[in-house]
């Protein structure tokens, strides 16, 4: 999971300090009281595939701050270490498996300090490494993998400040890539993918006080068109027969606050999935067996509601799912699976449309991410 949007301006900042998701559950019961009426299947059919979910635990306190990064294969629970370094708490918020082996990616926050400083930290297999410099406003972006290595995409503020950052990506937790700034233009990496010895990144760059949505193939970047005078910022990618994939959003109208969420082919706008929609709290694009998968996660008129899209077609992305918010989606052998969290803040695991159980899952949990092997 990456996003909880309310404006582009207002993503471009708040991404370098990593969007959590209290800040979703907390926006979720101001939004609503009602309570998730779902009917539960009692347990997921066994798999050949191994489904990874990563969460969190957090406190009773009323700032609701996560106590611990959680990971669950195939329904089975594990607890990661939650203070590192006495008083440096880790927060994990992005998942990736490779081979089996599953990479956990965050923050570890000051806790003495206020929480403001940060760090990029990845948990591998039971092994903690800290990656970024450990300057402040750090922040984990998105993981993919290609053949037997992990890629990480990270911002880092090397200057302190905010509005100055620098895009690292890591291979297997070793830097491979950084870009910074060029003059006024700041840069905001929301996406990584990785087609050979090619590195992809999508994201935005501030122009003139402008948000363009751009692509950056080995740090050469390409701006994506944009209709009219409007704003935009791409969030997630995939490649097809040559063919580079982007899906994003661009101002609809200024004054109420309204976007297009649109998919860009080649840096060219190639569909428009919706128009004038109000928040779009998470969007995904992924591909499986030669098709394209797009999910995104919406909240219009004091509900919740989930899209999804096959081969930019939309599709019913299950039943009693109003008030579902969703946190990330992953694809295998045409098998949906979606992990987020109720109105509520209680936990939701979701496969081909219907709601599934977890064993052991408490109120105080809260689902960020999902990853199926191979």
């Amino acid at each position: 999971m990456k996003t909880n949007t309310k404006s582009l301006a207002l993503l471009f900042t708040c991404s370098l300090l990593l969007i959590s998701c209290d800040s979703i559950a907390k926006k979720a019961k101001s939004l609503i009281s009602k309570e998730l009426n779902t009917e539960t299947t009692q347990t997921e059919e066994k798999s050949k595939h191994s489904v990874y979910i990563l969460g969190a635990a957090y406190g009773d306190d009323e700032e609701g701050y996560f106590q611990n990064s959680l990971l669950w294969k195939d329904g089975v629970m594990t607890t990661l270490p939650n203070y590192l370094e006495d008083t440096f708490a880790f927060s994990g918020n992005l998942l990736a498996v490779n081979n089996g082996i599953a990479s956990v990616a965050g923050t570890m926050s000051d806790i003495e300090g206020g929480g403001d400083a940060s760090q990029i930290a990845q948990w591998v297999d039971g092994t903690f490494t800290k990656l970024g410099p450990g300057m402040s406003y750090e922040g984990a972006m998105d993981m993919t993998c290609n053949g037997s290595d992990t890629y990480l995409l990270g911002h880092v503020c090397t200057s302190g400040d905010p509005n100055n950052t620098e895009i690292w990506v890591w291979k297997n937790g070793q830097t491979v890539s950084k870009m910074v700034r060029e003059g006024d233009a700041n840069i905001c990496g929301r996406c990584i993918m990785v087609e050979g010895k090619d590195i992809f990144i999508a994201g935005a760059q501030m122009n003139n006080g402008k948000m363009n949505p751009v692509m950056w193939k080995n740090k050469e970047v390409t701006p994506l068109e944009l209709t009219a005078r409007k704003e935009g910022i791409a969030e997630s990618m995939v490649e097809d027969e040559g063919h580079i994939y982007i899906v994003g959003y661009q101002h609809h109208e200024y004054e109420n606050g309204t976007y297009d969420l649109v998919v860009w082919r080649d840096g060219k706008i190639y569909k428009k999935l919706l128009e004038g929609t109000v928040d779009i709290n998470e969007v995904k694009m992924l591909k499986d067996n030669g098709n394209i998968y797009v999910a995104a996660g919406l909240s219009t008129d004091s509900k919740f509601v989930t899209y999804l899209w096959k081969n930019f077609k939309q599709e019913t992305a299950g039943d009693n799912l109003d008030m579902f918010i969703l946190a990330d989606f992953a694809v295998k052998d045409g098998n949906i699976y979606m992990v987020g969290n109720t109105s509520e803040s209680a936990p939701m695991y979701v496969v081909n449309g219907k709601s599934m159980n977890i064993d052991g899952l408490k109120p105080n949990m809260h689902f960020t991410s999902i990853c199926v092997d191979n």
